[in-house]
């Protein structure tokens, strides 16, 4: 038995069998190449994500007018540890004044005065809230509203407002913006 010449060279084994192992299903089929998305896709989501911030934002910052608008947004707003501003605030009382009177041979009383804004900034003017009052006990309120609900930097809005047949017991008025508890 005659041998090979080449027997300085290394030999590599045979390759043994693989064992068959299933892949998924259609591993088999031709791969189709992925579309190109056109640069308009890209602009869309990134003008739908810069208006979702901006909405945001908005929220934020105008948090009273959208509590004063829509009250139960106010637990979302303290959820997330944004506090409205209380109703009223940059808002005050001037000129006010009450009197009792007969009219009509029925005793009330008018409380008339103005609602000034002394923020930098315009206000929505909330509801206001008088009530009789004697010692620390309130005898009657109600709520009204001044002639203007929104006002400007240094603007006022009058309000009047009466209840007729008061207590005699009422010896002091509270008036203030209504927070609706």
């Amino acid at each position: 038995m005659e041998l090979p010449d080449n027997l300085d060279e290394p030999v590599e084994p045979p390759i043994a069998p693989q064992p068959f192992r299933p892949r998924g299903p259609g591993h088999n089929l031709p791969g189709f190449p992925r579309r190109a998305r056109p640069p308009g896709v890209a602009i869309a989501w990134a003008a739908l994500a810069l208006a979702v911030l901006v909405l945001l934002a908005a929220g934020v910052v105008a948090r009273t007018t959208v509590v004063a608008a829509w009250p139960p947004a106010e637990r979302l707003y303290a959820a997330v540890g944004l506090v409205a501003d209380p109703p009223g605030t940059g808002l005050e009382f001037r000129n006010v004044t009450t009197a009792r009177r007969l009219e009509s041979d029925r005793e009330v009383v008018v409380i008339e005065g103005d609602v000034f804004n002394v923020s930098n900034r315009d206000r929505q003017v909330p509801h206001l809230r008088a009530a009789l009052t004697a010692g620390d006990q309130e005898i009657n309120s109600w709520t009204f509203d001044a002639t203007q609900s929104r006002l400007l930097p240094g603007e006022s809005a009058r309000f009047v407002t009466r209840t007729d047949e008061p207590s005699e017991e009422a010896t002091g008025l509270s008036l203030r913006f209504d927070d609706g508890k």
